[in-house]
């Protein structure tokens, strides 16, 4: 599941005239809100995002009336975000599925910059990317599994049937070679690089040195995502049925239920939450390298089939942190051993630092 089932859920869409479908979505009034509540849910997570360059242009109403200002939108937007970040919150938002593009791509490819979405590009939030399976292996099985393709035996009795199973495969970024979308990532166009990731990304430059042209983009601004998951042939249950699924609006939620359960540990050991997580997760990425598969093949070009050429610019999946997967794609076992020691011994810490005040 991409939540956990055991937590309690809140689901929040925002319809508009701009576009009913949910997209144009209030972002600065909706966190603003939340941040006037006493009681909130420890982890949230954010499958929507808009265009940095389009906030105040017909796709945010609260932008157009209180700010009209991209810029000052996002400032003020961030600062709310940075409020439930200290209330002990971890927020996650999806990167995004046009590809470095973002949604302000034209036919062919021909934009000066790119258009990173928001708020994946926040830096206090965990932006998501996506990642799928290719070199498939299949293990067949006779019980069935849901997330399982069901077969016919080639021989024997017509009417048993197997599961078809995905049993192994090589982890990449996703891209329309393979998929239907292609995951967002790069930097953002306004809010400058924070500290916690500056070596990260110092060292993708100096690892990779064919870049997109630096007039399409700040590389000292806010990198994302941070981190990624599966983002492909997801199954969700819908009216009774089983229904796939992908995008990084998939992968957020995947992240933000490993979350939840990380808390478990946290509030365990230290009666508090992980809250803001990014400073965690790339000091957990030095320290613990296992905790992430580092997703090195794949890249965010184009930004769909239909808008796909040799024009289209965009950023490379190398080992380590990348505009494309980030620091890759979690190990959950791995992860869970590494908070619990940290968790430990931060209790351990605290339980001498007690009994020395004690003493004296």
């Amino acid at each position: 599941s991409g939540v956990n089932p055991l937590a309690e859920n809140w689901f929040i869409n925002y319809e508009s005239g701009v576009n009913p479908d949910g997209s144009g979505e209030n972002f600065y009034t909706t966190i603003l809100t939340l941040n006037q509540l006493d009681d909130l849910p420890q982890v949230l997570s954010i499958s929507y995002g808009d265009p940095e360059t389009g906030l105040c242009n017909n796709f945010t109403a609260d932008c157009n009336t209180t700010f009209n200002s991209n810029v000052i939108y996002i400032r003020r937007t961030n600062i709310e975000f940075m409020k439930l970040s200290m209330r002990g919150i971890s927020i996650l938002a999806a990167s995004g599925d046009q590809g470095a593009n973002g949604f302000g791509y034209e036919a062919n490819c021909t934009n000066k910059i790119f258009h990173p979405a928001y708020p994946g590009t926040s830096p206090y939030l965990t932006s998501v990317g996506g990642t799928e399976l290719i070199d498939i292996a299949y293990n067949d099985s006779e019980s069935v599994p849901p997330a399982c393709s069901v077969i016919i035996p080639p021989h024997g009795n017509t009417n048993a049937t197997l599961a078809h199973c995905v049993s192994d495969g090589t982890e990449v970024a996703v891209d329309i070679g393979y998929s239907h979308y292609t995951s967002g990532g790069g930097f953002s166009t306004y809010t400058s690089q924070p500290i916690y990731q500056r070596r990260a990304v110092e060292k993708y430059f100096n690892l990779m040195k064919c870049q997109p042209p630096t007039s399409m983009y700040n590389r000292r601004n806010r990198g994302f995502p941070d981190v990624s998951a599966f983002g492909t042939r997801g199954f969700v249950v819908f009216n009774g049925t089983y229904q796939a699924f992908g995008g990084t609006s998939m992968s957020a939620p995947l992240w933000a239920g490993i979350v939840s359960i990380l808390n478990s540990y946290s509030l365990k050991w230290t009666n508090k939450t992980l809250g803001f997580l990014n400073p965690l997760l790339y000091k957990m990425s030095e320290e613990c390298p296992t905790c992430f598969n580092d997703i090195t093949l794949g890249d965010n070009k184009c930004p769909d089939r239909s808008y796909c050429t040799i024009k289209c610019q965009g950023f490379q999946a190398i080992r380590g942190w990348d505009p494309v997967t980030g620091l890759g794609s979690p190990n959950v076992k791995q992860i869970i051993k590494y908070i619990t020691r940290l968790l430990k011994k931060k209790y351990n810490s605290r339980k001498y630092l007690l009994s020395k005040h004690l003493l004296y």
